[in-house]
């Protein structure tokens, strides 16, 4: 993973230095469940616990003549601690998946947790926001063409309830990788018990896995990076409606611009959204490693490697790729600058056409027009306004069209309604006045 997209928590789950830092503590883990048999002393566990700092250069030149990475760690960490009274309780029973399988679940747990920390950051961040805007009116948009009235807080109220949802999931994801398995070669428990695999789990803070093989099922780590990339997918979203509202002809919202920033290397007036385009390029990366954890899910019998290359890539990118996304777009809202004017500007965009629904409900409560008469009617003054150069004569159009379906006295009614009710129409006037 590049540093310039990963956060200094989440590389620090995945260094080696804390990789061989959590096998130590799953095999003092296994050594402490198993110091009865050996008549340990508590002095001699309270050593092993207080190792000296693993060695990573001697591991390395260890695993270069070995060519295996547990090996090569436990050849390394015994050279180290030199405690020949536990030398046939470290890795007793166990395999190497139990070790490194169980050490991934320790970091993903690691990694959901602080992941599901900085959603909440984000969704306080947005609540904070949607408070300050419950009266701020802006023009909703399907298609990209004005649709009718919101409030700035209603968008801001989606994007919350989106986030909730994909936290429940990355939750539930953390619960289930949340395992531990200390089932031996091929996982028929022929040296371990499935007791002594639960007070293991339980002091490494997991519980034991109800089925595996050698490895545990890739399912589990399938749903987890799922959960990852749906909360990329919707910080992509969130993401692309913020770039849409900076365009020139819309900028209700801006990105913060520093002092000394510039936008273009060539033209001095660029002020960029590359902060929202980042999130949603990164957001590509993420959704790419979905593929491959679904694949890793199928191996041959009760195990074979082809997952293990794998997984050292992605997963550690993936947690990374997330968080940074997460921290970055807490810090676009927190500084975000709303542009109150033109989304008031906008909103008088189209003279109007954009209370078309609320027009043609009134009607067809009013009068005696049928729904698609009424339909007609509006749409034929909307086409018409379209047409025009500013298209600011919707209620021009309309009162046109109204005064061919309609009697006078109903005609004084439905006016007097939209002059109360919609500034615009106070402009156009109308037949009768």
């Amino acid at each position: 993973m590049l540093t310039r997209y990963s956060t200094q928590e989440i590389q620090e789950i995945w260094s080696p230095e804390n990789k061989f830092k959590t096998w130590q503590k799953i095999e003092i883990a296994l050594c402490e469940v198993l110091s009865s048999k050996k008549s340990i002393s508590p002095e001699i566990l309270e050593k092993l616990k207080n190792s000296p700092k693993f060695d990573l250069a001697k591991f390395k030149v260890n695993e270069d003549k070995i060519q295996h990475e547990v090996i090569a760690f436990l050849k390394t960490w015994s050279e180290q601690i030199e405690l020949k009274e536990i030398e046939q309780l470290i890795h007793f029973g166990i395999t190497s998946s139990d070790l490194i399988d169980t050490g991934f679940c320790l970091n993903l747990k690691a990694s959901g947790l602080i992941i599901l920390e900085s959603l909440d950051g984000l969704i306080l961040v947005l609540e904070t926001l949607c408070a300050e805007h419950k009266t701020t009116k802006m023009i909703a948009r399907t298609h990209g063409v004005h649709a009718e009235p919101i409030t700035f807080a209603f968008k801001v109220n989606n994007w919350i309830a989106a986030l909730r949802r994909v936290k429940d999931k990355l939750k539930g994801a953390t619960e289930l990788i949340s395992q531990g398995m200390f089932s031996g070669a091929v996982g028929n428990y022929r040296y371990l018990s499935r007791a002594q695999e639960a007070q293991i789990c339980a002091l490494l803070g997991l519980k034991p896995i109800e089925n595996s093989t050698q490895v545990m099922p890739r399912d589990l780590f399938a749903d987890f990076l799922y959960a990852l990339v749906t909360i990329g997918c919707n910080l992509e979203n969130i993401a692309t409606e913020l770039r849409n509202l900076q365009r020139t002809e819309i900028l209700e919202v801006e990105e913060f611009f520093l002092e000394e920033q510039k936008g273009s290397s060539a033209m001095p007036h660029k002020k960029n959204p590359w902060k929202a385009e980042n999130i949603c390029g990164l957001a590509r990366t993420l959704r790419s490693y979905l593929s491959p954890a679904l694949e890793n899910i199928t191996l041959w019998h009760e195990r074979d490697l082809a997952h293990s290359s794998v997984e050292r890539i992605i997963f550690p990118d993936a947690a990374n790729l997330t968080h940074f996304m997460l921290l970055r777009l807490k810090k676009i809202f927190q500084n975000l600058k709303i542009n109150k004017q033109n989304m008031q500007k906008n909103l008088q965009l189209l003279g109007g056409m954009i209370y078309s629904q609320e027009i043609l409900l009134y009607l067809l409560e009013e009068t005696d027009l049928s729904r698609e008469a009424a339909y007609n009617l509006i749409r034929e003054a909307a086409l018409k306004n379209w047409a025009s150069p500013k298209k600011d004569k919707f209620f021009e159009f309309l009162f046109e069209e109204l005064d061919k379906e309609l009697s006078v006295h109903k005609r004084e009614q439905i006016f007097a309604y939209l002059h109360a009710n919609f500034p615009a129409s106070q402009k156009a006037g109308n037949s009768l006045s």
